[in-house]
């Protein structure tokens, strides 16, 4: 998805393979009913991150960052990278966390 992003393709579906990769392997049954909604949060990121190029660089840092704990096998790592992640996108659009 990185080289994706630097070159403008659609990395629609390569974006929701790889967060519903990692909702699969966190084991949550949670996750695993949320994805469509995340899908759909993923498909208007996506068209909102072309006039928001800082939001693009950080979910890329931020998805190399999950990516290495849970090559690690640090569960706990993987969810803190996440959550992080997701505060760096509400931010980088503005959207304000209660």
């Amino acid at each position: 998805a990185t080289q994706m992003v630097l070159t403008g393709e659609d990395r629609t579906e390569v974006e929701k393979a790889f967060h519903n990769t990692i909702a699969k392997a966190s084991h949550n049954e949670f996750m695993h009913r949320l994805m469509p909604i995340i899908n759909s949060a993923i498909y208007k990121g996506i068209i909102l991150s072309e006039s928001a190029p800082d939001v693009n660089r950080q979910s890329n840092i931020d998805h190399a960052n999950v990516v290495d704990f849970l090559r690690n096998r640090d569960g706990d790592g993987a969810r803190t990278a996440m959550r992080l992640h997701i505060i760096h996108v509400m931010e980088g659009f503005g959207i304000k966390r209660n």
